[in-house]
């Protein structure tokens, strides 16, 4: 059998790397991660290694900072290849607004870019919900807290849906009392939420989307599905009802201000994007499509092409 190994060449066709690596990925922010006998490291635009490929796991960088694991561990990498901040560890999450969740003996808490701690590793569960602003779990109820650890809310919440404050608000319940919590923690009647249901009850299935979307699906005569995005505060329809695919296929936050959602018909499996207009910005004809640096990737059977951030093909296929 042929085993398959990659390097770089550069517009001209020269060779910048051997072809060495089980994998090369994309380049994200300057960097590739590349593979290499079932372990990871990085590489820059000229083919350097800027570290050992040694690590189990490895992430994207992420303002400045990678998340790195070997032997169960998770530290930091910085750009230049150094481990930053030691792989001690049991979990970690990107760097985001200049701070991590980090995890240790199943309690979470969060560091800054130097590695001192901010929150305390003290929480049962931790996750980012907006800039500043963290839901926490401690004792088995939830709160909101800052960045800091300050509570913005008492722990008092049996749940806090964390979707963001798209809707100015985040679910939250105590029993069977539903909430609604403001960044500032001020509760909110259920009027708001109330109103989103009433828009939930007019479709068969509803999906919540990220960027205050949801995918919405209701059948024809002919009894096919036919799905389309709304505005989940408004009721708005984003992109009407027409595509035969999956509300589940519908995915929001590509990485892009003006991308709204990737949309993937039922039948034919092919894939498109929508702008936050509904208008289809990249037609629903490939296989595949994977955001990279200033563009798309695109994938058309054994075929790669590359689309710039206006859907417009730069490198054809």
């Amino acid at each position: 059998y042929t085993i398959e190994k990659y390097g770089l060449i550069d517009t001209t066709g020269k060779e910048i790397t051997a072809l060495k690596y089980d994998m090369i990925y994309h380049y994200h922010k300057k960097f590739a991660i590349v593979k290499l006998n079932d372990k990871y490291g990085f590489i820059d635009k000229k083919g350097k290694e800027i570290c050992s490929v040694n690590y189990d796991e490895v992430s994207e960088f992420s303002e400045d900072f990678a998340v790195v694991k070997r032997n169960k561990k998770h530290g930091f990498l910085n750009k230049t290849g150094k481990e930053i901040i030691p792989l001690k560890y049991d979990g970690a999450s990107d760097f985001l607004d200049g701070s991590a969740i980090v995890m240790q003996n199943n309690l979470y808490g969060s560091i800054d870019t130097m590695g001192s701690e901010i929150i305390p590793l003290k929480y049962k569960d931790l996750c980012y919900t907006d800039k500043g602003i963290f839901c926490a779990k401690l004792n088995g109820k939830w709160a909101l807290i800052t960045k800091n650890g300050k509570e913005i809310t008492p722990f008092k919440y049996d749940s806090i849906k964390n979707e963001g404050f798209a809707k100015g608000y985040l679910e939250a319940h105590i029993g069977n009392k539903q909430i609604g919590i403001t960044k500032n923690g001020k509760e909110i009647t259920v009027d708001a939420i109330l109103k989103e249901d009433q828009f939930k009850s007019k479709y068969f299935r509803y999906i919540d989307l990220n960027n205050g979307l949801a995918a919405v699906c209701n059948y024809d005569k002919n009894d096919d599905e036919l799905c389309g995005v709304i505005n989940r505060q408004t009721g708005k329809i984003i992109a009407p009802l027409k595509y035969r695919n999956s509300c589940d296929e519908f995915q929001t936050d590509m990485g892009f201000p003006n991308v709204q959602a990737r949309i993937t018909d039922r039948n034919s499996k092919k894939t498109g994007l929508i702008d936050k207009y509904g208008k289809i910005i990249i037609p629903i004809k490939y296989d595949e499509i994977h955001a990279v640096y200033k563009g798309f990737m695109v994938v058309l059977g054994d075929k790669y092409g590359y689309l710039n951030e206006a859907g417009k093909e730069t490198t054809p296929i």
